[in-house]
């Protein structure tokens, strides 16, 4: 069984055992038809059941089957978790990414000039924004359709249209 990270455990919510989780998708809400999620434990995977999840600012707010306490969950602050990758297709729809997938493609413009490659993926309050690295500078693209043309993750590339001075 291969498994997929697809998030991150940052903090508690509250009392009643919620978690905040930082989703390496491009969609907060992206969590809406998972039914379990898994957490590394010891070098073993350990199921846990979603009861409900919400989004909370940039960020999912997950709660779990059983764990009602913040004690419960305090042991996994920090800690990944993980999607079986047979159900990958629960938790992206027709173009969204995992932030993961995204980092290291290359950058082309449209003409076919190499402009880089995605080092990171900030997100920000009105869209996600594009860390990309050529040589050893950093330039900035907003992930919004009007400068990203196609993602291709097969070929490892990227096809944007900047505007002059962008990078």
């Amino acid at each position: 069984m291969s498994y997929v990270k697809i998030g991150k455990i940052i903090d508690t919510r509250a009392l009643k055992g919620e978690v905040k989780v930082y989703p390496y998708t491009n969609a907060v809400d992206s969590f809406d038809n998972v039914e379990d999620v898994y957490v590394l434990e010891n070098g073993v995977y350990i199921q846990l059941e979603v009861e409900r999840t919400r989004p909370y600012k940039n960020i999912m707010l997950l709660k779990f089957v059983g764990i009602d306490h913040i004690n419960d969950v305090l042991k996994y602050k920090g800690e990944y978790i993980y999607l079986k990758e047979d159900d990958m297709d629960k938790l992206l729809e027709e173009g969204e990414y995992f932030v993961e997938d995204l980092k290291g493609l290359s950058v082309v413009s449209e003409s076919g000039e190499i402009l880089g490659a995605i080092k990171d993926v900030r997100t920000g309050a009105v869209q996600d924004v594009l860390v990309i690295e050529n040589d050893d500078k950093e330039w900035f693209l907003p992930y919004v359709d009007e400068f990203v043309l196609d993602v291709n993750l097969a070929e490892s590339k990227m096809t944007v249209r900047p505007i002059e001075g962008m990078y």
